[in-house]
């Protein structure tokens, strides 16, 4: 049997090969794509984290924007039908003049990269003790955060890319904290997050969670420390 097969060289015409040499050469095309695969891995998810960070970029500088239209409060969310994230949108959009004029593509920052985020869902949440204000007769009030007030807002977590553990939730995935709703882990075990001073830092879930906190399940949580608490503006922490 002739396993030789034919083959043009503008040099030197018709000449063979083996099929033997014909194999090593696919398996050494092999072992190159194998070797290069997780370097591309890596550039494609380092390329999402730089996404997600602009993201958070965007909605923090938005919320400080929004601040410094209304008197220097904080965007907030109650169960009335306030949203804090509409209240970003209308920064991001100044042309946007109610709720029922937002479409998908206005929230399309609000949507990780490394997430598989339903449209009608959202990436990035917000920190609870900034954001909320509940304002009904069956819950407490909290007061609205005015960002002249707070000590240290280098230090205060705003927004970070959440769990995406809550899209059936009535928070829709929109609020993080220390022991629920945990920052994302997407991002080789952490997020980019934004801070009250405007800038972003990526962190692990581990550094900015209690312990033992898992996402929809605070059973076997550990107590939060004085630096967790200072990270998050506990209400007695905001403003010292």
């Amino acid at each position: 049997m002739n396993t030789r097969k034919k083959f043009f060289s503008p040099d030197r015409g018709y000449g063979f090969f083996t099929l033997i040499e014909l194999l090593v050469v696919i398996a050494i095309i092999a072992i190159l794509a194998a070797m290069l695969l997780p370097a591309l891995n890596k550039a494609r998810e380092q390329a999402r984290r730089i996404s997600c960070a602009n993201n958070v970029k965007t909605i923090t500088s938005a919320i400080l924007q929004y601040a410094v239209t209304y008197n220097d409060c904080l965007p907030w969310w109650n169960y009335e039908g306030c949203r804090w994230i509409h209240q970003v949108v209308f920064i991001v959009y100044p042309r946007l003049n109610k709720g029922s004029e937002i479409t998908n593509a206005h929230l399309k920052f609000f949507q990780c990269p490394s997430m598989e985020t339903p449209p009608e869902r959202y990436s990035y949440g917000y920190n609870r003790n900034i954001g909320y204000s509940y304002l009904s007769n069956s819950s407490p009030t909290y007061p609205i955060v005015k960002l002249n007030r707070v000590r240290r807002p280098s230090q205060i977590i705003a927004i970070g890319d959440g769990d995406g553990d809550a899209y059936d939730s009535d928070d829709a995935n929109t609020n993080i904290y220390m022991s629920w709703n945990l920052i994302g882990d997407f991002h080789s075990g952490g997020a980019p997050l934004g801070f009250l001073d405007g800038h972003v830092q990526n962190r692990k879930r581990k550094e900015v969670s209690v312990p033992g906190a898992i996402p929809s399940d605070n059973s076997s949580l550990g107590a939060s420390t004085a630096e967790l608490k200072k990270m998050w503006g506990e209400w007695q922490e905001m403003y010292q």
